[in-house]
């Protein structure tokens, strides 16, 4: 299989955030270890530019 042919659907800039906040909130619930932070650094044709979500609330 080459890398063209495992290529996943495409998703939107918007869309692929959206699934990292979700992921990130839904591994960290219950992990004590982690930070209450999260950085995310979005790399576009724009340049760099960082998000960031609150991950707890205790």
């Amino acid at each position: 299989m080459t890398l063209q042919d495992a290529v996943t659907p495409f998703l939107s800039e918007a869309e692929a955030i959206d699934l990292v906040k979700t992921v990130f909130a839904s591994a960290t619930e219950r992990d004590i270890y982690t930070g209450d932070r999260l950085e995310i650094v979005v790399l576009n044709a724009d340049g760099t530019r960082y998000e960031y979500m609150e991950l707890r609330k205790d």
